[in-house]
Parts: structure tokens; C-alpha cells; sequence
């Protein structure tokens, strides 16, 4: 008896550690290199271990993501007035926003004139079972907001693709 309790006590530390371990991880960001400014959320393991869905994680957005249909997300006005890497740094804080963004949090990103933009999502949920979210996406150059809100979801792939605008 006091055999399986010992064997019960070590199962359940090794359980603590590992779900710790998880809240940690969980509770990381991307570290960007370069000049985009990106704001995260605290990285408090608490709220990082309580989710409403487990997102697949994907270690970054492909080609076909960057300059694909999840620059849908932009107005077509804005858009045409990005440079090629203010495009690629709004898809990027799309992208991250969606797949690790929590609720309510800022992801920003900064152009390489004066175009600014950033993004807030809103919780996981289930559409045909499919994971999607809500977002907003507000793009400011030269002092003009342009902003487009809608829902993404995630395809079979991974990828994210946007739904409604």
C-alpha cells in the first residue's frame, strides 16, 4: 500500500512538471529579428494554460501564406499602398495574431516608411469544425486609418484562410 502511494506521489509530480512545462511553453512568443516593432501579451502561465481549443502550432507562415489569400485581410486601398515588406509584416502579425494572439492583445507591426498596423483577435470557435477567429486589422500610413475586420479560419493544412471581411 505504501509502495503505490509513493509510485502515485512520483506520477503525479512528474504530471506537475510537465504541465508546467507546457503553461511555459505555451505562455512563449516569437522573438522577431529585424525592425518590426511586435507588441505581445503577458506571458502569464496562468491564463496560458486555459484554452478553449488547441491550436495546431506551425513554426512560421509559408510563401504561399505571405503573399496569398490571407492578404485578404488588408482593404484593397491600403494594400496597394504597402510596400513589399510593410505586406509581408502585416501578413506576419496576421498570421501570428491568429495562430498564437490572445484575446484582446495588440500584435503590431511597423513598415519600413510610415505605414503601422495592428491586429487583436478574438477567442477560438468551432465553425463546421473548423477553427476560426475574428480579428481586426488596422493599417495607419501617413496619419489614415484603414480598418478591416472579419473572420479567418483555419484549412486542413494549417494555413489560415479569411472567410468573411
Amino acid at each position: 500500500m505504501v509502495r503505490a502511494m509513493e509510485k502515485q506521489a512520483k506520477n503525479i509530480a512528474k504530471l506537475a512538471v510537465i504541465l508546467g512545462a507546457t503553461a511555459l511553453v505555451a505562455g512563449c512568443a516569437r522573438m522577431d529579428i529585424g525592425t518590426s516593432r511586435t507588441t505581445y501579451a503577458s506571458n502569464n502561465s496562468a491564463s496560458a494554460a486555459v484554452s478553449t481549443s488547441t491550436p495546431t502550432v506551425r513554426a512560421a507562415p509559408s510563401d504561399e501564406f505571405q503573399s496569398g489569400e490571407i492578404l485578404a485581410f488588408l482593404k484593397p486601398e491600403a494594400a496597394s499602398l504597402l510596400s513589399a515588406k510593410e505586406t509581408s509584416e502585416a501578413a506576419s502579425a496576421q498570421y501570428y495574431a491568429l495562430q498564437f494572439g490572445r484575446v484582446g492583445a495588440f500584435r503590431t507591426w511597423q513598415g519600413d516608411s510610415e505605414a503601422t498596423g495592428e491586429v487583436t483577435v478574438g477567442p477560438y470557435i468551432k465553425v463546421n469544425g473548423r477553427d476560426c477567429r475574428e480579428f481586426t486589422h488596422t493599417v495607419i500610413i501617413s496619419g489614415k486609418r484603414y480598418v478591416s475586420t472579419g473572420t479567418a479560419c483555419r484549412v486542413n493544412n494549417g494555413e489560415w484562410k479569411v472567410e468573411t471581411v
